[in-house]
């Protein structure tokens, strides 16, 4: 195992972000939805991995990040539970 130098300098996507001057909050939430995160893990298709990586660097956030928003949009996750649903009966009803 190779060990780092201290006089190594980080890339800056490796960097620490600066709380200079901040009290640390430990189990406090620190986002603006005044929740804890809590860690998942779930597996995604190749497919579906490349968009939610592609939507992330576009809109410079973190998949995470990404995920988060767009699982908080209950008006459009509602409109996609109807339609998945109202297609579900289709397909029942033609048999």
């Amino acid at each position: 195992m190779t060990q780092k130098k201290k006089n190594q300098k980080r890339e800056p996507h490796q960097r620490k972000v600066s709380c200079k001057g901040r009290k640390s909050m430990r189990g406090q939430a620190d986002n603006p939805y005044g929740e804890r995160k809590k860690q998942v893990n779930f597996s995604l298709t190749p497919t579906a991995h490349a968009n939610l990586t592609t939507f992330a660097q576009k809109a410079g956030l973190s998949a995470t990040e990404v995920l988060e928003r767009l699982l908080r949009m209950e008006d459009a996750l509602q409109a996609v539970l109807t339609m998945h649903s109202s297609s579900q009966e289709q397909d029942s009803s033609s048999c």
